[in-house]
């Protein structure tokens, strides 16, 4: 399972947006390997951190070698990724980079990407092309 940006954070920091179905399936995940992110949330986290958006208790390095230390495997931006993530906006999907990597990344591995952002469900559930989870629930 890929873990969205904003789905990495907020279990990090335990916050409730996250809810208990998806706390479960986190949890079974974590149990059996089976969490990654995207090597580009951890670009994201960092921009959001020296933009002042998001605070951290820790410094970020600190923080994402705890995200990486705890098991959550970092899937790198290859040239397929990289390439793929613009060509998302040419199937509607909207021009954050940030998100076009990330579910680019979901795609080309086949595997479903556990998020709380409503452009990336609404998108999911319009073009059929990502399996996505809904982590509120």
């Amino acid at each position: 399972m890929l873990l969205d940006t904003n789905v990495l954070i907020r279990l990090r920091s335990g916050d409730a947006l996250i809810g208990p179905q998806t706390r479960e399936r986190l949890r079974i995940g974590a149990e059996q390997n089976e969490l990654a992110v995207s090597a580009v949330s951890f670009h994201e986290v960092s921009r959001l951190c020296r933009d002042g958006i998001v605070s951290l208790d820790m410094p970020i390095l600190d923080w994402c070698r705890r995200c990486v230390s705890s098991g959550v495997v970092a899937i790198p931006v290859g040239w397929e990724i990289a390439a793929a993530a613009p060509l998302l906006a040419d199937v509607g999907f909207h021009g954050d980079p940030f998100d076009q990597t990330i579910v680019a990344t979901a795609i080309r591995q086949g595997i479903p990407l556990i998020t709380t952002d409503k452009a990336i469900l609404d998108w999911a559930s319009q073009s059929g092309q990502l399996d996505v989870l809904n982590a509120r629930r």
